[in-house]
């Protein structure tokens, strides 16, 4: 990594890597107290019914945190899920079980999130895993829990089930003792599969 100046010496490069303007790199570089606005344009069908009208509309949505150093609005983690989405399988056999992988994030850089994963049951739908439990992530970490979802009927599931409860402790204001706090979180995500039976 260098170039040779004219006496055949090495010089370090002081070129920087270029990044497309709109990639991520560029858009949310890794530095501290990084914000972006973003404009939100839309469009949808509108009327009475006898004559269709398209309706535009924008939203500005300013200084919204990329990287949140210690404090977030909100959760301050991210839930995210790998699985299939459509699965054919012959229930005379039993019943069909995929793999299903959640991972959580710590949104937040500087600070450490201990929180309590939980795994909600539905009817139709089993988990086959770690489905409870304590954990703690350090700023931008992440941890995937793998789980396997048994499905005993064909149907469409919504394989979101999972509940996250933040756990913080304050101290008191004799500041000999910590009281802790304990918030849940309900993520309106659709993790959608399919289950086929065949005919």
């Amino acid at each position: 990594d260098g170039t040779m100046n004219s006496i055949g010496e090495k010089t370090e490069s002081k070129l920087t890597p270029l990044h497309h303007p709109t990639s991520v790199a560029s858009l949310c570089p890794h530095m501290k107290n990084c914000s972006i606005n973003v404009i939100c344009s839309w469009t949808a069908a509108g009327g009475d019914g006898i004559t269709n009208q398209m309706i535009k509309g924008q939203h500005h949505l300013k200084q919204l945190a990329v990287r949140p150093q210690k404090k977030a609005k909100g959760c301050p983690l991210t839930v995210t899920a790998r699985h299939k989405s459509d699965i054919a399988h012959d229930f005379s056999t039993g019943p069909v079980k995929t793999d299903f992988d959640v991972t959580v994030r710590n949104r937040l850089v500087e600070s450490p999130v201990e929180f309590e994963f939980t795994v909600e049951h539905q009817d139709g739908l089993e988990f086959i895993g770690a489905e409870s439990f304590v954990w703690t992530l350090e700023g931008g970490e992440e941890l995937t829990i793998p789980l396997v979802a048994m499905i005993s009927s064909s149907g469409i599931y919504n394989l979101q089930s999972v509940r996250l409860t933040v756990i913080a402790s304050s101290p008191t204001s004799d500041d000999e003792t910590s009281v802790e706090t304990r918030v849940p979180y309900l993520f309106p995500l659709q993790w959608i599969l399919k289950v086929n039976a065949p005919l």
